[in-house]
This record gives structure tokens, sequence and C-alpha cells, in this order.
């Protein structure tokens, strides 16, 4: 008892100098003055359901002259099961004592209670490990490694792990480096494979192997990382995440990933046209080679199967012959030169080059793909944007897939984007300085290898709405598809399970596969899910409005979803602004028609490139999407300025408001009544005890949260 009484104090002491700590899972730790950490690495091995972790911290003293010692705190998991726990300090084991989740609540709701900083809430139900830290000379560092085995429970085959939590209220202080390095071995074929929260590299070794790797510097804590692997039998594997509180209307996550063992993938041949522009504009940042080096790589990929050709354009279009051509090694070696002898020169005549590409294409059953690309607008032939569209469309008589490449800031952006979706393709933006070489040999490698064509899902026994993407796309080998969407429940007769149809075209065959999934009446644990839909739907809305022009309907339904969910783009920046007020929906609106009606104006040119952007990473991209940098990228400011104005817990969203975290969903017309509490009273540790949902929210400080049908308002 006498050592736990010491371990609270410790804590208790470790709130009140929190200015002096930077926590993330793996480690925090507690000094007199202040301790920096720099450096965060993990490393996990998983075979099967089993995970060997490693977490290294490296701190440092960066005072000139003070000798620092303190204790370190690791948090983990409140259901992890640990087995073989170590933890070394500059390579010398120490002892550490282990507090689980119930006994950190009591440390946690003693901090409150001694009138502590509220930050350390976040880890409300977290257990937590705790060592001492030997005395850091000035400058000094220590490495803290921890290292344990941990068995990790599936749901559905679907697993999920979590690491690099954050604190709201640390300092916004970028770590120097953090790394997150994953081996996965399994018995049972891997399918998909998705972090809803970062943008990790997945590398996938065969069916039952893989890697997943995230490397960062000057990393900025915002949000803890969440990591998805599924285990399936079969060709596909089909799963579903789902969320759901006091809304009727659920979301679900389902990801569709195929088989990878090349011998399971049936050879499709395709019919492809590189349309390439070769316009005068493209001598800048060195455009022209890059493409032609991606275009070597294409050619060198060919399957023999295949076959080819190649248009180029400036003031007129150019075609490398007047057929498509066997991908024939001597070819291949014939278009290898043609691309070397590549010129810019001349303007864009993109209705004239598209044409000539649509009609190489034949009454084959193979895939068919056309490659365009250019960095700039029409200006030979026809030059009206919906005219070109409907044109095109109109002349695409085979039905080739279009996948347009925007290079630049010079784009109709709003031109790419209807001839791909038109054309069952899909447009992708490359700014100035970015790697093209890059961005369009990931594309070929992708629809180089189709695995399922022509996909429909068909939930056969319970009510859908408001899916996204959505066009289902096609699924190629190696990679997955990421579909978002509400689900209805029926409070009286839910039952959890229920049956879905996937059908689609493998190499040419019609072919279907059933599952049983589980849409579950109450699901908490999927936080992300409002806030990716949300996102994924405002990409959407976007889109309609630059193909269809604005209505009052879409630009209410944009602010709405954009205030509540915190998507800043270049339309919605106002979010973030200091002369709009949260409350004030008709001034949010007027200056979300005023960007539409702007980049109309301007006939969707330079300035609406990175608008598209964004538009396409949130409508499409498989990937999360990150509000912050977002909304740095939309409006110009460091994510730390973002931050000190907007906040993400959870499935909430948060606004500074006057030194107030104010919850986006707060309304004053609506909400009259506030459960007052003051910070470290005895009313604020019992509602903290009896509602540790609540506990992330009041991590905040000075908050206004709306929780289960009631406002929490909390003071100092």
């Amino acid at each position: 008892m006498r050592r736990f009484l010491q371990g609270l104090a410790a804590l208790s002491a470790l709130a009140a100098a929190l200015a002096t700590t930077t926590p993330v899972r793996a480690c925090f730790i507690h000094s007199p003055l202040p301790v920096e950490l720099i450096e965060d690495i993990i490393t996990i091995d998983i075979t099967d359901n089993i995970a060997v972790k490693q977490y290294t911290c490296t701190f440092f003293n960066p005072n000139a002259q003070a000798v620092v010692g303190g204790t370190c705190y690791m948090e983990f998991e409140a259901d992890a099961q640990i087995d073989k726990l170590t933890l070394q300090l500059d390579g010398r084991e120490v002892q550490a004592e282990m507090l689980d989740a119930e006994k950190a609540k009591r440390v946690f709701s003693e901090i409150a209670a001694r009138g502590g900083k509220t930050a350390l809430l976040e880890f409300y139900g977290k257990g937590l490990i705790r060592a001492e830290v030997p005395n850091l000379p000035p400058q000094g560092k220590v490495t803290a490694v921890l290292r344990y085995t941990q068995v990790i429970k599936s749901e559905d085959g679907v697993f999920r792990m979590g690491f690099l939590n954050t604190n709201p209220k640390a300092w916004l202080k970028p770590l120097k480096t953090v790394e997150v390095h994953c081996t996965m071995k399994s018995q049972k074929p891997l399918k998909a494979i998705y972090s809803p929260t970062h943008n990790v590299s997945v590398t996938r070794i065969d069916d039952f192997n893989a890697k997943v790797d995230y490397v960062q510097e000057n990393y900025l804590p915002k949000t803890p990382m969440a990591l998805y692997w599924q285990v399936a039998p079969g060709e596909l594997g089909v799963s579903a995440l789902t969320y759901r509180d006091e809304d009727e209307r659920g979301y679900f996550m389902m990801m569709v990933s195929p088989s990878i063992d090349p011998a399971k993938v049936p050879v499709v041949p395709q019919e492809v046209v590189f349309c390439i522009d070769s316009s005068g504009s493209m001598i800048e940042d060195n455009r022209l080679g890059q493409l032609q080096e991606a275009l070597r790589y294409c050619l060198n990929h060919l399957k023999p199967e295949d076959r080819f050709n190649i248009v180029d354009f400036g003031t007129e279009a150019r075609a490398f012959k007047e057929e498509l051509l066997p991908a024939t090694p001597e070819n291949v070696k014939k278009g290898l030169n043609h691309v070397d002898k590549l010129k810019p020169r001349g303007r864009t005549a993109i209705e004239e080059a598209v044409t000539l590409s649509l009609g190489m294409f034949t009454d084959t059953k193979d895939a068919k793909n056309l490659i365009f690309l250019t960095d700039g607008v029409p200006n030979e032939g026809e030059t009206d944007t919906d005219k070109l569209a409907a044109l095109l469309e109109k002349r695409n008589t085979k039905h080739a897939r279009i996948f347009a490449f925007g290079v630049g800031n010079e784009l109709n952006t709003r031109l790419l984007d209807m001839l791909a979706t038109d054309n069952g393709g899909s447009a992708a933006y490359v700014m100035p300085k970015e790697d093209l070489t890059a961005r369009i040999t990931d594309l070929y490698d992708r629809i180089a290898n189709p695995v399922l064509t022509d996909i429909k899902v068909a939930f056969q026994n319970m009510k859908v709405e408001e899916i996204y993407p959505r066009r289902m796309p096609d699924l190629f080998k190696g990679q997955q598809i990421v579909l978002f969407g509400r689900y209805m429940v029926d409070e009286g007769k839910w039952t959890p399970d229920r049956d879905i149809l996937v059908t689609g075209r493998l190499a040419g065959k019609e072919v279907s596969f059933p599952y049983t999934l589980s849409f579950p009446a109450e699901s908490a644990r999927n936080e992300f899910l409002p806030r990716v839909w949300a996102g994924r739907k405002v990409g959407h809305l976007m889109q309609e409005v630059k193909r269809n022009g604005q209505s009052k309907e879409l630009i209410d339904e944009i602010v709405r979803l954009a205030k509540q969910y915190g998507i800043v783009t270049p339309y919605t920046s106002f979010l973030i602004a200091d002369d709009v007020g949260k409350r004030d929906l008709a001034a949010m609106r007027q200056r979300a028609g005023e960007s539409f009606r702007k980049e109309a104006a301007a006939g969707w040119g330079a300035s609406s490139a990175p608008a598209a952007m964004e538009e396409s990473n949130l409508k499409d991209g498989a990937q999360a999407f990150d509000s912050y940098e977002m909304a740095g990228r939309s409006t110009g400011q460091t994510e730390q300025q973002v931050m000190e104005k907007m906040r993400i817990i959870g499935s909430k969203n948060f606004y500074n408001e006057g030194g107030v975290w104010t919850d986006s969903t707060f309304d004053p017309e609506k909400h009259k009544e506030f459960v007052d509490l003051k910070i470290g009273s005895d009313d604020f540790v019992k509602i903290v005890d009896a509602k540790p949902g609540l506990a992330k929210y009041l991590s905040l400080g000075r908050v206004i949260v709306v929780y289960q049908g009631k406002v929490y308002r909390t003071q100092e």
C-alpha cells in the first residue's frame, strides 16, 4: 500500500508539472525540470495473434547546467494480455511496476481530486508501467526500451492494434524522429491492411507475410495510430468495421482485398494507350523528363499478352503507330526509342489527342486503359468543359477507362474530374516539385494487374445509405477497396449478422462471393469512422458542386459536415479563421458559396488544383486524411497553429472559442441546460468514474461537450 501511495504522489506531481511532460504511447516522463522526448521507435513482430512489441523512447535533458532525474511511465491498452515484460534504461534492465486499468483509474481520480491538470485523463482506462529514471547530466540522453509479448484479439477475422498515442495538453512540439516497423506472419492469407490515421507503407511479400512501415522526421503528435488487418482464406477477403453511438444510423467501413498469390491471379491482357502532353510548358520542373522515365517503366512492364500505343500532343496530336502493337520485345524497344525522342513544343490539343487515343481500342474483351496526362487547359479544338467532356464520353465507344493526371497548377480540374468519372477511371493531381514518375508508375502497377472488375456490393437484408465512393472502383492485385457508409438499425428486432453479396468479373467471367458480416446495434470502438465517412461525403459533394453548380442544399451540407468533423479544405478554410464565429452558420455558408463561385468564374483553373487534390484525397483516398495537415495546406498555417484552434478527440471535433474547447455539435439555441463541473471537485471525480467515456473530452481542460444527451461544462 505504501508503494502504491507513493505512486499516487508521483503521478500527482506529474500532473502538476505537466508543462514539462511530453507524453506519447509508448512513454512519457516526469521530472522537476523539462525533459524532452526526442525519438520514439516502435518495432512489432506479429505471428498470427501473438505480437512481440518493443518501444524505444529517447529522452533529452535540454538544461545547460541542471542534472535531472524523474519517473518514466509507459501506457498499455486496458485489455492487453501482457507476458515477458522487460524494461531497460540505457541497456541496463530495471524493475518496472505495472498498474492495471483499475489501479490507474484510481490514480487519475486522485490527481483530479488534488486539483491536478486534466490532461492525463486522455489515458483514463489505460494501464501504466512505471520505472525510475537515473539522473540525466546536462544535455544528456537516456533511452528507455520496453519489450513485451501480447495476445491480440480479433473480431470476425479483423485484428486491431494502436500505438503512438498523444496527449491533447502536451506541448505542440514535434519529435525529431518517429518510426513504426511491423512484420506480419500468418497461417491464413493476409487480406486488408489499413490505417485510418496514418499513411503507412505496406509491403506485401506474399499472401502470408507483409511489412508495415511509418517513418516521420519532425513528427507532431496529433492522433494515436490505429492499424487494422484481416486474415481470411479464399480469393477475396471482405470485412466490416462499425461504429454506432446515440445516432439511429451506424457507420461502417468495408474492406475488400484479393489474394496476391500470382498463381491465383489470372492474367488479363490489356489494351493500353499512353496519351501524354508534350506541350511547351512540360519543360518546367523537368516534367517531360520525369514523364519519359515513367513511360520507360510502363513499357518495360508490359506483359507479352498486352497491346499498346503512345499518343503525344502539343498543338496537334501525334501517334507512335497507327494502331495498337503487341508488346513484343522488338515493339517495346521501338516504343522506348520513341519516348526518348519526345520534345516539349506547341499548345494543348486535348480534344484531338484523346479522340485519337480512344479510336485505337478494339472490340476484344481485354481490359482497356487510357492513361492521360496534361499540365494545361485545352486551347485547341473544343475548349468548353461541358461540351468537351460529353463529346469525349460519346467517342469512347469501346468503354475504355480513363485515368487522368493533372500536373502543376495551370489546369482545368473540372474537365479532368469529368473525364475520369464519366469513363470509369480516376483523376489524380501532382503538385509542382512532386515526384511525377512515382505517381505514374504506382498507378500503372495497379491497373496492369486487375483481379476483379465491374464490382457491385449488395446488402441483402439491411438498409444502407450514403455509401462512398459512389461507384465501386476495380480491384487490382496487391490493392484493396475501402467502402464507407451508414446502416439503419431497427431497435426492436435487430440481429447483427447480415448477408452481403459481392459480384464482379474475374478474367472476363461473372463471379459472386457471399459473406455474412456483423453490424451490431452498439459499437463504440472505431471512433474514427464518422469523421472519415464525412470526409468522403464532403469530397463527393465538392465534386457535385464543381460539376453541376452550387445549390443551397449542397453548400449547407458541406458546411454542416465540415464544421462538425473539422474538414478544412480551401472551400471551408473559414473554420479556423478568426473573423467567422463557429455559431454563425449563415456567414460560413456565404463564405463557402463565395469560394465556389470564385473558382467557377475562373474556369476551375490554377487556384483550383490544390483544392482538387484535397477533394480527390477525401473522395477516393484509401488511406485516412489528416485533418490538421489538410487544414494547414488549405490556409497556409502550420499544424501547430491549426491545433491551437481545433482539436479532434475520438469521434468529436472541438474549436477553441475564447479559451474554451467547444464541441462542434453544441448549439446554444438548442442546448440551454448545462451540467457545470469544477475541475478537481468531488462531482468532477464522480462523473469521470461514472462515465469513463467522457474522460478523454474533459482532458482538454475548459470544455463544453455534448455527451449522452447532456451538455457538460467545466470550469477551473
